[in-house]
């Protein structure tokens, strides 16, 4: 493929935002205006999402930072700043798609080969390149645990998940807050693919020895196509993946009990490099800092918009004058979400826990999935899989906004949400089943806000969990743009409520956390993935975000 005109329908994109006549009037056009326009939004999310698959540190992942340099370049008194931090490298060969960069086809001694078309390679699984691997495939139901079976020199069928299947009951009975139109929701429950990615199960397969892993979906392949997922960031070294649909799992099935043999192959190159990390420092009055973080690198419409909301909020911002900016803005575009083991979120998250009892960290801001719209099987209330095509409902998709344990902070989130009419929404202390005998009592945000909640840095997050989060095929219709600024201005607001607030204040609990920690209080910090696999055997909780 020639890269150069893969891109060519992004120019118009891209010129607007390096100085052209017509991208001056977009950037402007709405100076007069207290907040930037619905417009502004859909413009820096369409490039974005455009781009399609951006791993880290990929080519495309690098326009798209090129691209958010420029596009802050505008928006004065920013301060731009670069950081450079090392990555193990996994991404396709050629600028291929996942869809292009897999191949798996069943043979036997008396039936001709027949080519099984995939949903796609999977993510961070082991390159074979020019040459295809070839074995007995065996069926592993996810009733059974792959450690308890000799599965050495075989590949795996395994089917994909189990995803969770989240009584709606826990959310209203955690949150704090809650949207009246969430009420239809309490005797039904909450099952996304996105909590399911076979991490454990690729890490298994690729100790006992397997020769490769295919995981089935239970829908058809055409809806999730080039499917990314896991993003733990671990390379499964000498397993070959693939990711297949609910036809075509039927027929692999079938030739497990036959003791037919397959072929796999993934088109991919790992090697060690670096990514760029942005940080758009806008001072206030105070060094008391603010920070506002949304990770660069994805591959859907929806897996990075949080960037559209920072972009947009710098702007904002940015357009005060210092008396109304007492608290200092940090804009954090953190790199290697799709590879958690160098998520650059977890190193920030390390490095304010570090210096916050002497520093002037007051919050942090975490913003990704959103303005999404439900997608679900034709037929299935909750989004569990069935086999069946995948459909928009016409509603919008609930988001959790988490906010940590400050009275402060949660009863001015609380009434930014109902400020903003805020649909679909639960506000929460966590994601998770508490324990009180742990700091933080809630271990979980669902996503890029666990980490600092994690590490006791008082914060606020949102996020939501689409059937669109990791599949492209459903691009900019999967967004409701005007739901994203909408959601973008009811997290202005708080930033703006808490400029007169103390650290103190805001801190609220975190501050007893962190006493209690260093009383030696258990830590629900999760540790990260493994670089590699076989060489590290330490796993870890599935990934949300």
């Amino acid at each position: 493929m020639n890269l150069l005109t893969s891109f060519v329908p992004l120019v118009p994109l891209f010129g607007w935002a390096v100085g052209s006549t017509s991208g001056t009037n977009a950037w402007t056009r709405d100076l007069n205006d207290v907040f930037p326009a619905v417009e502004d939004f859909r413009d820096v999310a369409t490039v974005v999402g455009s781009l399609g698959l951006r791993t880290p540190a990929s080519l495309r992942h690098n326009i798209l930072i090129d691209y958010l340099l420029a596009r802050l370049a505008y928006v004065e008194p920013l301060e731009v700043t670069t950081q450079e931090f090392p990555i193990r490298k996994w991404q396709t060969l050629n600028d291929s798609t996942l869809f292009q960069s897999g191949r798996l086809s069943i043979h036997g001694a008396n039936i001709s080969t027949q080519e099984i078309p995939i949903i796609g390679a999977i993510p961070w699984t082991s390159p074979t390149n020019s040459k295809s691997i070839h074995a007995p495939v065996i069926y592993v139901p996810q009733s059974v645990n792959l450690t308890t079976l000799d599965v050495t020199g075989k590949i795996v069928l395994r089917d994909f998940g189990p995803t969770s299947d989240i009584p709606y009951q826990l959310f209203f009975q955690l949150g704090i807050y809650r949207s009246n139109d969430t009420q239809v929701l309490v005797n039904s429950s909450y099952d996304r693919p996105y909590t399911g990615a076979p991490h454990r199960d690729l890490l298994d397969a690729s100790l006992a020895g397997a020769a490769g892993y295919v995981s089935l979906f239970n829908v058809p392949r055409e809806d999730i196509e080039s499917y990314f997922n896991p993003h733990e960031g671990t390379h499964y070294y000498f397993l070959p993946g693939v990711y297949a649909g609910s036809e075509e799992a039927r027929v692999l099935k079938k030739a497990a009990e036959q003791g037919l043999s397959a072929s796999i192959s993934v088109e991919a190159e790992v090697r060690d490099t670096t990514q760029q990390q942005i940080t758009a420092r806008l001072q206030g009055s105070t060094n008391e800092t603010i920070y506002v973080v949304c990770h660069t690198d994805g591959n859907t419409y929806v897996q990075d918009n949080g960037v559209s909301a920072l972009v947009n909020m710098a702007r904002y911002f940015g357009k005060l004058p210092m008396e109304n900016r007492r608290k200092t803005i940090e804009f954090v575009f953190t790199t290697g979400h799709l590879g958690y083991a160098s998520d650059t979120t977890i190193t920030l998250a390390e490095r304010l826990d570090t210096s916050y009892d002497n520093d002037e960290t007051v919050l942090v801001v975490a913003l990704e999935h959103m303005g999404t719209l439900e997608i679900l099987p034709i037929g299935s209330p909750s989004g569990a899989a069935n086999g069946r095509a995948l459909q928009f409902t016409g509603q919008n998709e609930i988001m959790v906004w988490c906010v940590g344990p400050s009275k402060y902070l949660q009863s001015i989130s609380i009434a930014s949400a109902k400020a903003r009419n805020l649909d679909r929404l639960f506000i929460t202390p966590g994601t998770s089943i508490p324990d009180v005998d742990t700091v933080p009592e809630y271990s979980s945000f669902g996503g890029l806000g666990t980490s600092f909640h994690q590490h006791l840095i008082p914060t606020t997050s949102i996020i939501s969990g689409p059937w669109s989060l990791w599949a492209p095929r459903f691009g900019a219709l999967a967004v409701d743009y005007n739901r994203l600024r909408d959601q973008t201005r009811a997290f202005a607001d708080v930033i703006t409520a808490v400029q007169p607030l103390s650290k103190q204040q805001i801190a609220g609990n975190y501050t007893e956390y962190r006493q209690r920690r260093a009383a030696g209080a258990r830590w629900a910090v999760e540790q990260r993935p493994p670089v590699s696999a076989p060489d590290q055997t330490a796993l870890d909780e599935p990934v949300a975000g």
